[in-house]
């Protein structure tokens, strides 16, 4: 079992192969971006991307580990590596005229901003996504039972983490599931990617109404997605922010550079406060650090290799790991990351764990488990299948892009930590490319059902 906090690190052959293709994959994204900047806006690439920071550049770290805890510890160096080299070689020939056109679209955005109504109104429609589903939230649980109100009522961790499992992983009904998942993952992603995009132009115009109105939007989006103190929820949207931030200064990168900085530190901070920390000192800042860093640069990977290991001495899982289809089959369905997490779990915390503990894990290591070494090709064809959005967002008007691109690249980071069909639907990547498909082409529907709109009054 791969150990927590500092790796033990040993130079030998498995561990000099995996700095050999960490670098050379660097040196690869340095070189694409530097021919063709216009791949930094495609989905695959930015996924490319994450999976580089996320699992390839801790890989040499714990690669003793790694080759002490895996069987067959070559597997992961195909499934890491040789999913970013190859998907970095075959992206550069895809959709290539769309993301050209979008790189264009959205370099003259940067030098020509301006509000339309329409954006008012997508902001108005998205908002009100957020509060129908918080409602349909509210139907099934009981607000004052809720972390967010038990924290503000000084209630101890225990209680916390109890009221998180009651009032969202163990309900009875899969609607509130969904519908706050969604509204966390989704419908919010939009309204703080867009307020926030737009929050500057309405000051700067000195609609003061206006910016109040879209600042409350986005503060009560922030608040009902707390409602169960997930704190990497204030990590995402900071992510989308900066999103918006980079993608605003093309032309001014030192600019970009210092509003992000100035958002980690912030939300950094607003994380420690959630954890009941009132006092900040120096030693709670280090001790807080140190856990944050574990859990985003190692603990995915960790997670990964826990797949691996079971497959390798087991076998792959089959079409039980996919519930729609293997329900349809008679086949019993098998849910991956709670049955990983309760063999793993114990080992990992040092007690025993939850039944409903998960331990979910990026979706080329699902891929893995589910069909063995196939799951490698089958995770490029996912992988490309997420260009879909490029003609989508070929279609958008300039200044929507920014941060539908900013709400997208959000979205993908959950590709790294969860199964692909999970990520579509409950993630918000699918569901957001429908949101905005059907706002682009609402006047060629309501032309289309106008017919039987007239017949029925």
């Amino acid at each position: 079992m791969l150990s927590l906090g500092i790796p033990k690190f040993l130079f030998d052959a498995f561990t000099g192969i995996n700095f050999f293709f960490s670098f050379l994959s660097a040196c690869y994204f340095c070189y694409l971006f530097k021919i063709n900047r216009y791949l930094i806006i495609k989905p695959s690439f930015l996924l490319l991307l994450y999976t580089f920071l996320f699992f390839q550049l801790p890989l040499p770290f714990y690669a003793y580990e790694c080759e002490k805890f895996l069987p067959n510890p070559y597997i992961l160096v195909l499934i890491v590596h040789g999913f970013v080299l190859l998907g970095l070689f075959l992206t550069s020939f895809s959709f290539v005229p769309q993301a050209q056109d979008i790189w264009r679209k959205l370099s003259e955005n940067t030098k020509n901003n301006y509000i339309e109504s329409d954006y008012n109104k997508f902001l108005n429609y998205v908002f009100s996504l957020v509060c129908v589903s918080f409602l349909i939230y509210c139907c099934y649980v009981n607000l004052k039972d809720t972390p967010l109100v038990l924290l503000l009522n000084g209630g101890g961790i225990d209680d916390i983490t109890l009221a998180r499992e009651s009032t969202l992983k163990t309900l009875n009904s899969s609607l509130p599931k969904y519908a706050y998942a969604i509204l966390r993952s989704c419908f919010a992603q939009f309204v703080i990617a867009f307020g926030s995009y737009i929050l500057y132009f309405f000051w700067k115009a000195k609609r003061y109404i206006d910016t109040s109105f879209c600042l409350f939007m986005i503060l009560i989006s922030i608040l009902f997605s707390l409602v169960v103190l997930n704190k990497s929820i204030l990590g995402i949207f900071l992510v989308s922010i900066a999103f918006n931030i980079i993608l605003a200064n093309i032309y001014r990168p030192y600019m970009a550079f210092l509003w992000i900085i100035f958002g980690i530190l912030s939300a950094f901070i607003a994380s420690i406060f959630l954890t009941g920390i009132v006092h900040l000192s120096v030693s709670d800042f280090f001790s807080s650090v140190l856990p944050v860093f574990d859990r985003v640069f190692a603990i995915p990977l960790k997670v990964g290799t826990w797949y691996i290991h079971y497959e390798q001495t087991n076998d792959f899982i089959g079409i039980a790991s996919i519930p729609k289809i293997s329900k349809l089959m008679n086949i019993e369905p098998i849910n991956l990351p709670n049955f990983i997490g309760k063999i793993y779990g114990a080992t990992y915390c040092g007690h025993e764990v939850l039944s409903s503990y998960s331990a979910n894990a990026g979706f080329i290591f699902n891929n893995h488990l589910s069909f063995g070494i196939i799951g490698f090709p089958i995770s490029l064809l996912m992988l490309f299948s997420l260009d879909i959005a490029l003609p989508l967002m070929r279609r958008l008007p300039k200044n929507y892009l920014i941060p539908f691109i900013s709400v997208l690249g959000t979205q993908l980071l959950s590709f790294t930590a969860s199964d692909y069909g999970v990520c579509m639907v409950t993630h918000g990547y699918g569901i957001s490319l429908l949101i905005m498909y059907l706002w682009v082409s609402r006047k060629n529907i309501i032309y289309f059902f106008k017919p039987l709109i007239l017949r029925f009054r």
